[in-house]
């Protein structure tokens, strides 16, 4: 199966997410022992809000994972069962741009 341009973003996206989450653990981590109550207090609510983030991320992007997935297979399907149709779009499509790109000179 092909990687699409828009998974390879969806990928990057997350990978990106990730690398954030992983920062900004090691920055709270690092922030020190030495703080005082209101910044200890602080950094226990930044820990809660980021774990509480994580996982909402991780649910939404399960479900939009699962979610493309069925969609790609529909599609895969129609295509499968009606090819005629299909290309009757595509050619459709093609002609419009084509002549939506004549006219443009």
């Amino acid at each position: 199966m092909k990687t699409t341009a828009t998974e390879k973003s969806a990928k990057e996206v997350s990978n990106d997410l990730r690398v954030l989450i992983a920062d900004a653990e090691k920055l709270f981590s690092s922030a020190g022992d030495d703080a005082n109550d209101q910044i200890a207090e602080l950094r226990e609510r930044m820990r809660t809000a980021l774990d509480d983030g994580r996982s909402s991320y991780n649910r939404l992007n399960n479900r939009v994972s699962e979610t493309a997935s069925e969609k790609v297979h529909q599609a895969d399907d129609y295509v499968r069962t009606h090819p005629y149709h299909v290309l009757g779009v595509a050619a459709g499509i093609g002609a419009l741009v084509a002549l939506l790109v004549s006219r443009r000179d």
